[in-house]
């Protein structure tokens, strides 16, 4: 019999919260659960706001909360997995309201998928407002939309939303080996440095785990209304940038295919918002691919990573997986 551990993040998450909690304290399934809610350096009632919402529910099943100090989504994730006592965990965000059936559903589909590790869904977002006229068109960059065009094991140069993300034990274990480092943390505060999701997917590839994309795992995305603006994508982009050269040390000649890969995409884009001249999707394509090499380059001539710690974990990888048929 399966034990799911529910583990959420959150930084000053009182507001958002108890949509979030109220959705796991009534998941469906007649197995072991637990929820670990992770502080990430909280300054609000957090704290209070998780205890009442969960004694309000009658405590469906074992919370334990842990205060991570140290900034950083990355850093939050890590202190719940070493504290899991679930052989099945799933990342639950604290703006994220899982369906009813999720973990059921995440535990049926393991079952059927023996060999796969790690398993994602899909997000659906609940606006405040009126939702953006591009948002279907750059919803994935917000964990919303379809992952992949099928349900099935995605290719090893995809990856997973961190949004709902199912983790088996053996993907868990290589997470929180400690000769493991992880470079992207996420998010702190107001800086749009993220990819720590694709950091994990891209650690676990190399080790020869199989991932799998399932749109009958749903969740509901709650959207605050500062995120719906043009600038917010545009600053999640830059932040991209730095990422994606971050993560391109784990690619051989990952550095000159980004950048020859998106001064393509900087001219294409730019031609095609000048030929559809009325069509105001071909023009954020055009400044997100901007922002993005921008965000790249000053990665590599002000780094806030060594490229060169990346490069020697990136060949440890390669090395382990030598073990495994990848």
């Amino acid at each position: 019999m399966k034990k799911i551990t529910f583990i959420v993040c959150g930084y000053n998450a009182a507001s958002r919260i108890p949509e979030s909690l109220t959705a796991i304290g009534r998941q469906n399934g007649d197995f072991e659960k637990e929820l670990i809610f992770v502080d990430n350096a909280s300054t609000d009632n957090t704290s209070q706001v998780v205890q009442k919402i969960w004694a309000d529910l009658g405590c469906p099943f074992e919370l334990r909360y842990i205060y991570e100090g140290v900034p950083g989504l990355m850093n939050a994730r890590l202190a719940g997995l070493k504290q899991r006592k679930g052989d099945v965990v799933i990342f639950v965000d604290d703006d994220n309201i899982l369906e009813k059936n999720y973990s059921a559903v995440a535990v049926q589909i393991l079952e059927c998928n023996p060999g796969v590790s790690v398993f994602g869904g899909i997000g659906k977002a609940q606006f405040p407002c009126e939702a953006p006229n591009w948002w279907n068109k750059f919803q994935i960059y917000f964990a919303c939309g379809p992952q992949a065009k099928l349900p099935g094991i995605i290719d090893r140069s995809q990856h997973l939303y961190g949004a709902g993300l199912v983790l088996t034990e053996a993907a868990c274990a290589e997470i929180t080996n400690s000769s493991l480092r992880f470079f992207l943390t996420g998010r702190t505060g107001k800086v749009l440095l993220s990819g720590e999701d694709v950091e994990i997917c891209t650690m676990l590839h190399l080790l020869g785990h199989r991932m799998y994309y399932s749109p009958e795992l749903r969740f509901t995305h709650v959207m605050a209304k500062s995120r719906l603006s043009l600038d917010y994508l545009y600053g999640m982009q830059s932040g991209n940038g730095h990422s994606i050269v971050i993560l391109s040390a784990y690619t051989e000649f990952g550095l000159l295919k980004f950048l020859l890969e998106y001064a393509i995409k900087v001219v294409y884009s730019q031609f095609r918002a000048l030929v559809f001249i009325g069509k105001h999707e071909a023009w954020i394509k055009a400044r997100i691919n901007f922002k993005v090499l921008k965000g790249g380059i000053q990665e590599i001539v002000f780094p806030t990573v060594q490229r060169k710690a990346v490069k020697l974990q990136y060949a440890k990888l390669k090395n382990i997986s030598k073990n495994f048929d990848v």
